[in-house]
């Protein structure tokens, strides 16, 4: 019997089973089919039949099946001319550095995205707001970014993370002048933990280390290969305590000194502030795309994830999915398409990669196996250069379309991959056909998470020299794989900006208020409490409306935390009714050297461009601190002198200048000068009387909440609002408004002690007596003192004394 006599034998069974499927033994197949070649020549012929007749068999019928086997045959299902499972392009957006962390402006996140992007090494200081919920991710990527760099140059070397102590960094004690080991060999990621980090920024030694000759001379090491013409990436993560407890302890200036110093020997250092305190708080959607991202990254797109979970835990759970699939990549195969697989030298991403790229053309495409072709030979005559190119296409359909794999392994020649990439590409069409429809780029799912803007320009180019050297219709389209699908997916770069190429690092941005706006949203009328500090202002106000020179430089607020100083200034704006401008430390502040003082100059240029103008500066002791302090270095010293300069130009400009600082005696003499922050205004907390007025302010604000949503008011009258400011003892104006806050809590939530004024009594002195006031006698013991030295005198200061007990 011929095998295509038998094969009918087999379709007759399977139209009598409804086109289920029907079974031989192989014993009976081999004994009925009379074939004259060996029997490896006709397992291949019986599969070839098979196929044509659109029947599939299982198991995989091979010269390895035991001749007791039984196989199984069934009709495949019939070929569409259209997609039958159309593939959505997946849109690719930028990756979850930019939407986790805060970077200074744009530009410098592109040159961070530059520098991770190249061979050069990489120190990041990574500082959580609250929690650290992503720093382990940011170790993994990492990583995978080194393991791809050395595939690009045939280095399958697995990387090396280090813990760095800090007794590396210590002085030889043994007194003797002999070399410091060297503290950075054989890793390939430095890993400064935070309990290190915690010692060094938060600690009372922290900055002698930072300062300490040793400290330099272990850095100047590494500073050996930190140049262009070394290309073995490494990086240092500095793992920083949180930004919360950086600020409690007032310790902003060890960890600008830190950056600063490791800066001086190491040129590419980024801060890593994240935006978020917690991972709840990071905005669904904006979740949903670093999930997005991390799916892409591990090549598994449409893996059903739970949002909810940690992102830890999810950048684990992809990992194994992916590791899961690619185990079970050859067990699920298709053998009618593996078939169609040819290969020489190739890894076995390449393998896997081209799989996925034949069952999408033949599934998602429509395509008969048999018009798809792998490594297929073609040629193409140039008649301008009179020579016969040709090319080996690693899958070709019918001269329509043309898919190169590229998983970059072993093909970089110098540092840019990419360029590699184009050129080969350019080479490889001189032998296309010049009718192809389309060109596949297929890549690693890595390269499209990572590299994504290199990728849009690379398709941005290849598109625009395919459209010139074989037809104006060619489409190029990227892919990636997915792993779990076993396709390969378009990507949409749509979403991803180029980068601007501009080396400049924008200044910050300065929030503007109109002058005189319509609708003043503060105003002295909503301070309460303040009376003789308003009073001052308010001179200041009556002259600029009888057109009178201000005649002063400046204004210092001084005083306590929580007392009022910036929300008095944002009021003094709007009463004045000039354009303000507002900055704080932390919107100025670089870790390149120069930089903070070009945001300076910056800052007051704009105000000076739309003068008359006010231009408030926030935690002014941080910004201009006495250049005699023997912690200020060079870079810090250079700030205060642009300060210094731009104060000297405000009054010709017609601008105010207003800083408000916790600690006056901090500031540079040279700002307290006349000519520049010539007024010195203390502001006091409340006293029993001010008290009063706020509580009744913010408790009637929470009374017209209430009754809006249909809530039980509070019921109070003017003796109880004495009563309060009387038994509200050392709190200031953010300490009230934090009480009547839980008040208004419990309200909304229709608690009956909400209500009660003798609940709310026991409340007050509770707070005060759990120490959560934010004022502490010795402070205001410090504050009285400072008034002293400042000549200012007030009724208040023996207020102060008396509530105290000082």
């Amino acid at each position: 019997m011929k095998i295509q006599t038998f094969i009918q034998t087999i379709l007759h069974s399977i139209k009598r089973t409804s086109g289920k499927s029907t079974r031989r033994k192989l014993t009976t197949i081999v004994d009925k089919i009379t074939f004259k070649q060996d029997y490896s020549a006709f397992v291949v012929a019986f599969n070839e039949a098979l196929q044509k007749n659109n029947i599939e068999v299982t198991p995989a019928f091979t010269v390895d099946t035991p001749k007791g086997s039984w196989l199984n045959f069934r009709l495949q299902q019939p070929l569409q001319t259209t997609p039958a499972q159309p593939l959505t392009p997946l849109s690719v957006a930028d990756d979850f550095f930019k939407h986790l962390f805060e970077f200074e402006s744009p530009e410098v996140y592109e040159q961070f995205q530059a520098t991770l992007d190249s061979f050069s090494p990489l120190a990041l200081f990574i500082i959580p707001e609250e929690e650290d919920f992503y720093s382990e991710i940011i170790e993994k990527v990492l990583s995978f970014e080194l393991l791809r760099k050395r595939q690009y140059r045939s280095d399958f070397k697995i990387g090396d993370i280090g813990q760095i102590e800090l007794t590396q960094f210590d002085t030889d004690k043994s007194g003797n002048d002999q070399p410091s080991n060297n503290v950075w060999t054989f890793y390939d990621i430095y890993n400064f933990n935070q309990k290190n980090l915690e010692q060094v920024i938060l600690g009372e030694n922290g900055a002698a280390l930072i300062q300490a000759e040793h400290f330099h001379h272990k850095f100047n090491q590494l500073a050996l290969y930190a140049n262009k013409y070394y290309s073995d990436p490494f990086y240092l993560l500095f793992k920083c305590p949180t930004r919360a407890q950086i600020e409690a302890k007032s310790r902003e200036d060890v960890l600008h000194n830190l950056v600063a110093q490791v800066n001086q020997k190491f040129p590419h250092v980024f801060t890593l502030r994240c935006k978020y305190a917690r991972q709840s708080d990071i905005p669904k959607e904006v979740l949903k795309t670093i999930y997005q991202h991390f799916q892409l990254l591990l090549e598994v797109p449409h893996y059903t994830l739970d949002h909810s979970l940690p992102l830890t835990n999810a950048f684990s759970l992809l990992q194994k999915a992916q590791k899961l699939a690619e185990s079970q990549l050859l067990l699920q195969m298709n053998p009618a398409i593996f078939n169609r697989m040819q290969w020489n030298y190739e890894n076995d991403e390449f393998l896997y990669l081209q799989y996925f790229a034949l069952n999408t053309l033949h599934k998602h495409r429509g395509y008969a196996l048999e018009d798809l072709a792998t490594n297929a030979n073609i040629s193409r005559y140039h008649a301008d250069e009179d020579y016969e190119f040709s090319s080996n296409p690693d899958v070709m359909v019918k001269n329509e379309l043309i898919v190169e794999i590229k998983t970059l392994s072993q093909k970089i020649r110098d540092k840019n991959i990419y360029l590699d990439l184009i050129s080969s590409i350019k080479n490889e069409s001189k032998g296309w056909k010049k009718n192809l429809k389309e060109f596949w780029l297929v890549i690693p799912g890595f390269e499209a998470a990572r590299n994504y803007y290199k990728l849009k320009k690379t398709q941005e180019i290849l598109q625009d020299s395919l459209r010139q050297t074989l037809n104006k219709r060619i489409k190029v389209k990227i892919l990636a794989p997915d792993y779990i699908k076993h396709v390969v997916i378009p990507l949409n770069f749509r979403k991803v900006d180029l980068p601007t190429q501009s080396t400049q690092i924008a200044s910050p941005r300065v929030p503007q208020k109109l002058a005189k706006p319509k609708n003043k949203t503060l105003s002295f009328g909503q301070v309460k409490g303040l009376h003789e500090e308003k009073a001052m202002l308010q001179d200041l106000i009556q002259l600029q409306n009888e057109h009178h020179q201000l005649g002063l430089g400046g204004i210092i607020f001084y005083g306590l935390s929580g007392c009022g100083k910036t929300y008095l200034s944002h009021a003094f704006a709007n009463e004045l009714g000039r354009h303000f401008f507002t900055f704080s430390p932390a919107d100025i502040q670089s870790m390149w050297i120069g930089q903070t003082q070009k945001n300076i100059k910056d800052i007051f240029s704009q105000a000076f461009s739309k003068s008359p103008s006010m231009l408030f500066m926030d935690e002014l002791e941080s910004i201009g601190f006495s250049r005699n302090n023997p912690q200020a270095h060079t870079d810090q010293k250079a700030t205060i002198n642009q300060l210094l300069i731009e104060m000297n130009n405000i009054d010709e400009n017609n601008v105010l200048v207003v800083g408000a600082t916790n600690k006056i005696s901090q500031l540079d003499a040279a700002l307290k000068r006349s000519g520049r922050f010539d007024l010195k205004i203390p502001i006091f907390p409340p006293n029993a009387q001010e008290r009063a007025e706020i509580f009744q302010y913010y408790i009637e604000k929470l009374n017209t909440e209430l009754a809006q949503k249909q809530r039980t008011t509070l019921k109070m009258d003017q003796v109880f609002f004495n009563y309060l400011g009387e038994e509200s003892i050392g709190l200031t104006s953010s300490d009230i408004k934090t009480l009547i806050n839980r008040l208004r809590i419990d309200a909304l939530l229709k608690k009956t002690t909400a209500t009660n004024k003798d609940h709310l009594i026991t409340r007050i002195k509770r707070f005060i007596q759990d120490g959560q006031r934010t004022l502490k006698k010795d402070d205001v013991q410090e504050f009285i003192n400072e008034c002293e030295r400042n000549d200012q005198y007030s009724p208040k200061i023996e207020f102060l004394r008396d509530e105290w007990n000082i």
